[in-house]
């Protein structure tokens, strides 16, 4: 609105609005997004910074530069609305995807607040510094309403495997893009405000954590560390990246415990690569984290950064720890400082652990842990009662954590290490989270010599196998729980036993389809676990007998 009802508006470009009047002066008030703005005594042919067109950025609109500056710099791009994607929370249809998109957005702006925050530094124009500062503030606050509102998600809805991963893949990015932010607003503060800090920061950009490793044995994936500058100012390495182990236990060896080799690496064009890390000590079933330190010079100043703290992750001396370790981990991501979480949350922390302790594609799985897998667990640690349904409401404690951890680390911990059972898992030879009963039920009109493999509710990590018998009459359905000496040591494996066992002709194979539908098929035994077979029990030595006749 104008004092002068005959003023005119006219849009003769997206990014600038031109004024027409007759007047000499005018006031101006306009509204975007959430905010309202006012121009008082605005002067024909003078453009006030900070006074004249917004810019947007997602639901917020900021005073921009001038139009000389705005002419000559790249505007803001425009950042998907949220509250389209709000609507849409309940069914969380395409809610990854739509937040990827926003802080895609965002990271194509923070470019440009650097180029606009270099040229406003080389041309002294500390109006326009102000202006950007509240730019960045804007952009802090749509990075913590994204990370706000997906951390909600992980809460309130069971996740597809894709969306654990990606959303943990944003919330990242999130991280790094508000570190950025940081480094610019306290080179903005030192020229606006004469306020010395630190306008740079190391932060760390890819890692292989949470995760149980082995001592004396290279980690697997890559560890990398990235220096963040400021627009500006002049900041180089005088030193290499140093790693180090921060732990919140005290010990007499701790000093040795917290030792790494190949924790030294050259910051190359920004960026430290750190591959084969090595931890010579074990950590006693305790969880540390990795920081990095980088000497750098800013300026005149030579200043030694220092970047967060990595995830998580456990040192072990031996394989026989790593069921206890990952069950440490996944309660400390499951649970952080509370007592209790949802469901909901409880199911997406153990989807993630599960996909990774199994070995499978994060963007295709072969066998997630699908809704009757899920209920089949709920109904085992969680309820008694077998005609409930767990919903928004149910809460999962640290003590039923535990409980459950009890019974489900050896049974997968098994699944990780005892050879061949990883891939006879991954094709369904192994159906496991069924229980005595569903056993019976897929078995019923099965032929004798039927079988199925399960996990025991009552013997964690131990198999049970029911199969069907031939009675005096009729087929009969009987149930074997699998003993240590069945399958003991490496020279005799779960498909040797089973190749022993002559009544067993037959093994009932499960596949889930898309729909998370069950469906049973019976196999031929020698067939399925051919290739499983040991030589020796495969083999066959002319003139003589497998085995001792009876």
């Amino acid at each position: 609105k104008m004092e002068n009802p005959d003023n005119v508006f006219s849009v003769m470009d997206p990014n600038l609005v031109q004024i027409e009047t007759t007047s000499d002066s005018f006031t101006l008030d306009y509204n975007f997004g959430m905010e309202m703005y006012h121009t008082d005594n605005m002067q024909m042919g003078y453009v006030p910074a900070n006074n004249y067109q917004p810019m947007i950025v997602g639901n917020f609109a900021q005073p921009a530069m001038d139009s000389k500056f705005v002419q000559n710099n790249p505007v803001l791009a425009s950042i998907p609305d949220s509250s389209i994607v709000d609507s849409n929370l309940d069914s969380g249809v395409m809610f990854m995807s739509q937040k990827e998109t926003e802080v895609q957005s965002i990271i194509e702006n923070v470019k440009q607040i650097r180029n606009m925050q270099n040229a406003s530094i080389q041309s002294g124009n500390i109006n326009q510094l102000h202006s950007i500062k509240d730019l960045i503030l804007n952009l802090n606050m749509h990075l913590t309403h994204i990370k706000d509102q997906i951390e909600d998600m992980y809460h309130t809805h069971i996740l597809e495997v894709r969306d654990i991963f990606k959303g943990k893949e944003i919330l990242h990015d999130i991280f790094i893009q508000s570190k950025q932010l940081e480094v610019y607003t306290a080179e903005l503060e030192q020229y606006t405000m004469n306020k010395i800090g630190i306008c740079a920061a190391i932060v760390i950009t890819k890692q292989p954590f949470p995760l149980a490793v082995r001592q004396n044995k290279a980690i697997g994936g890559e560890v990398r560390v990235n220096l963040l500058l400021a627009s500006y100012i002049p900041t180089w390495p005088c030193g290499n990246t140093e790693a180090q182990l921060v732990s919140d236990f005290t010990s007499r060896t701790r000093k040795n415990l917290l030792s790494i080799k190949n924790g030294e690496q050259v910051m190359d064009e920004g960026i430290s690569y750190f591959h084969g890390l090595i931890f010579p000590y074990g950590t006693r079933k305790k969880a540390i984290h990795m920081k990095f330190k980088l000497p750098v010079r800013i300026g005149n100043a030579e200043v030694m950064l220092e970047s967060n703290l990595s995830d998580p992750f456990i040192v072990m001396t031996n394989e026989n720890q790593w069921s206890e370790s990952e069950g440490l981990l996944l309660k400390k991501e499951t649970f952080g400082n509370s007592s209790e979480v949802s469901w909901f949350k409880f199911v997406n922390s153990l989807q993630e652990r599960y996909i990774l302790a199994t070995k499978q594609d994060i963007l295709n799985p072969q066998r997630k842990l699908s809704s009757h897998d899920l209920l089949f667990l709920y109904h085992l640690k969680f309820s008694n009662n077998s005609d409930e349904m767990p919903n928004e409401n149910t809460r999962i404690s640290e003590k039923q954590f535990e409980s459950f951890w009890g019974w489900f680390g050896p049974s997968i911990t098994k699944i990780r290490y005892k050879r061949h059972l990883l891939p006879l898992w991954m094709g369904g030879l192994i159906p496991g989270f069924i229980n005595k009963q569903e056993a019976e039920e897929v078995l019923l009109n099965a032929t004798y010599g039927t079988f199925i493999l399960r996990f025991s509710k009552t013997n964690p990590g131990d198999f049970a196998i029911a199969y069907t018998y031939q009675g005096t009459d009729t087929v009969e359905i009987r149930h074997y729980l699998l003993r240590d000496d069945d399958t003991y040591g490496s020279k005799k494996t779960l498909p040797d036993f089973l190749s022993e066992q002559k009544n067993f002709t037959r093994v009932v194979k499960m596949s889930t389809d898309a729909a998370d539908s069950r469906t049973y098929q019976w196999c031929d035994k020698d067939e399925s676990f051919q290739e499983y077979y040991s030589k020796r029990t495969a083999q066959k030595v002319f003139g003589y007998d497998n085995e001792i006749q009876n």
